[in-house]
């Protein structure tokens, strides 16, 4: 998936790039290092319990982020130790097929979860108001970002 805004010319300024996904990777981990702390230290301050389910709910995401943040920034760094990995992930990264499915693979994601927020909101709105609103809200925050983001880019290029 190529997430930057200009195009790689050498392995140098990919190098650069990778640098910062993995220093974005190491800040997913300390996220998750966060989400646990805030868990274990936040019933102790404030004297208010956290069920047991929405704790088990937290401890899996903190460790998720831990472990997915830490196993990225790994790979990342190895890439980046080794020129000849470089140089492959930075022309298979770049190639613009690629990029093509990435890009539709994105709009058939996006374009999925506007559908089910749209029909979850719906149904939901049977049996619990508040849920079924915030998912109409989502779905309009999806739309608004996306109109916003396409002048946005359209003015731009």
């Amino acid at each position: 998936m190529n997430f930057t805004n200009k195009t790689i010319q050498n392995d140098e300024q990919y190098k650069e790039v990778v640098n910062k996904r993995r220093n974005k990777m190491l800040l997913i981990a300390f996220m998750g290092v966060l989400t646990l702390l805030l868990l274990w230290l936040l019933p102790s301050m404030i004297g208010f319990q956290i069920s047991d389910f929405a704790s088990g709910i937290y401890t899996g995401v903190g460790f998720g982020l831990i472990s997915s943040g830490s196993i990225k920034a790994i790979q990342l760094k190895k890439i980046v130790q080794s020129s000849e990995k470089l140089k492959k992930k930075r022309i298979e990264e770049h190639d613009e097929r690629i990029l093509e499915i990435s890009l539709r693979a994105y709009k058939v994601a996006g374009i999925s979860l506007l559908v089910v927020a749209y029909f979850i909101g719906f149904i939901g709105m049977l049996f619990n108001g508040v849920f079924a609103w915030i998912m109409v809200l989502l779905v309009g925050v999806f739309l608004g970002v996306y109109t916003l983001a396409f002048v946005t880019y359209k003015n731009k290029m």
